[in-house]
């Protein structure tokens, strides 16, 4: 099991919040209160692309969840979708960061798999159009890769951003 500190903390600046003292950037952040800020201007400066780490606790979900959003996330990004953006979805959902840091690996190995295999299709694929070119015949084969390792290298950045801030790990 894991745990995140229980103090309140900017999620702008950093600063501690006093009890019921949180502001928020807007109507829907003050309904999900994930992200709090200690001051006006501090909500006036949120971005939630940049500040997308919580300032408050997260609860795990059960191990029934995580596995059904590890499945979910892993089918996303095998289709394209971001690894960042998968990885934050999955740690707000209360995901323990060991078990994203798994699918990471996991994904970031299988990307390496298909940019190998994109480069020996690009290799095959020249061949057989200079030979397609001399017997008036062109086919080509593609690869069904869509994953990017260097994508899913900046996702585990976020991945070690998150541990540090809540003392997970390390």
């Amino acid at each position: 099991m894991w745990y995140y500190r229980s103090r309140m903390i900017c999620v702008v600046c950093g600063s501690e919040i006093a009890p019921q003292q949180e502001h928020y950037a807007n109507a829907w952040e003050k309904a999900r209160k994930l992200f709090p800020c200690c001051a006006e201007s501090c909500a006036q400066r949120f971005d939630p692309d940049v500040h997308w780490m919580p300032g408050t606790t997260l609860t795990a979900t059960t191990s029934d969840e995580q596995q059904k959003l590890l499945w979910v996330a892993e089918r996303r990004m095998q289709q394209g979708d971001q690894p960042a953006v998968v990885i934050r979805e999955l740690l707000l959902a209360g995901v323990p960061p060991a078990r994203v840091r798994g699918l990471c690996v996991q994904q970031g190995n299988s990307a390496q798999e298909e940019m190998r295999e994109r480069t020996e299709y690009g290799i095959l694929n020249a061949l057989r159009g200079l030979v397609g070119l001399f017997a008036g015949v062109s086919s080509f084969m593609e690869s069904k890769g869509k994953r990017q390792p260097q994508a899913v290298h900046s996702a585990m950045d976020d991945l070690d951003a998150w541990e540090r801030r809540f003392g997970i790990g390390k």
